[in-house]
């Protein structure tokens, strides 16, 4: 449970096997992976799903899939692999630098 309090944009966690994660990704509207294509940023994690913002849902999405705000992915793989796609899907703070 810890991975989803420290990390919001993951709505769900299994661990598949010790070496093995499955997660349910939001791409938020501040991630730096919106915008994307799918192939740019999936590294090693294997990309099972993901459900468009309108409700499509599309198995085996494609490499060239651009991410938009609000997607949901379906992604499994390596503790690493995972923490890279949890890195670049963390919503960024979007508030005004402060001097």
């Amino acid at each position: 449970m810890a991975p989803l309090a420290l990390h919001p944009q993951v709505a769900d966690l299994v661990d598949v096997a010790p070496e093995c994660r499955l997660e349910e990704i939001e791409v938020s509207a501040t991630c730096r992976g919106v915008g994307r294509a799918l192939a740019d940023v999936s590294g090693s994690a294997v990309i099972a799903a993901a459900r468009r913002v309108d409700g499509e849902l599309v198995p085996q999405p494609p490499g060239d899939l651009v991410l938009e705000t609000g997607d949901l992915l379906v992604a499994s793989g390596t503790a690493a692999a995972m923490d890279r796609l949890d890195a670049l899907f963390a919503p960024r703070d979007s508030s005004p630098l402060r001097r």
